[in-house]
């Protein structure tokens, strides 16, 4: 009776290893594991849905050196954030091997120190506006203290412009 075997060639450390191995002796016990970039990536699908229903999707932390942190969750609780369940997005709990049981986080979509969170749009977007409209109002009275200190001596003008340039650079000089 012939057996069969597989010879798999695989690189260690800079040089070719051939290694055989008897098929039928051989179990795949080993968990599946999503391929992706990040492991915090949110596929668009599941993002779609929580968008449809009015939601929007983000990360937030719940431990912080291997404690729980109390005050970013309570924060964001306040805030209006829910924790996703693993029965809201089954598709998220498969592939990635952590579980942190035991706690109050232990039906939710944990990724190391982070859970996956949801908040209504209308809240995200009112508080994403209330930050930006404070932002741009500091800078104003950053900008009148600053003119009402002028002396003529030393004027303050503020001819301060952005410019972002994205790839497309010029790689020669401009010949004179």
């Amino acid at each position: 009776m012939e057996a069969t075997t597989e010879v798999k060639k695989e690189i260690v450390r800079g040089t070719t290893k051939t290694s055989s191995r008897d098929l039928e002796s051989h179990e795949n016990t080993q968990r599946e594991y999503l391929e992706t970039d990040s492991w915090l990536d949110i596929p668009k699908g599941i993002e779609e849905v929580f968008g449809g229903q009015g939601f929007k999707l983000g990360w937030l932390r719940i431990y912080m050196k291997g404690q729980e942190d109390h005050k970013a969750v309570g924060q964001k609780i306040n805030e209006g954030w829910e924790f996703v369940t693993a029965d809201e997005v089954p598709e998220m709990t498969k592939g990635y091997g952590y579980s942190q049981a035991g706690d109050r986080f232990d039906n939710c979509i944990v990724r190391g120190d982070v859970a996956l969170a949801k908040i209504p749009t209308h809240i995200f977007e009112a508080r994403n506006n209330a930050g930006v409209e404070r932002n741009r109002e500091m800078n104003e009275a950053i900008d009148r203290r600053l003119q009402s200190m002028q002396d003529r001596r030393m004027p303050i003008s503020n001819n301060s412009h952005s410019n972002t340039t994205v790839g497309g650079r010029p790689t020669k000089f401009a010949e004179s």
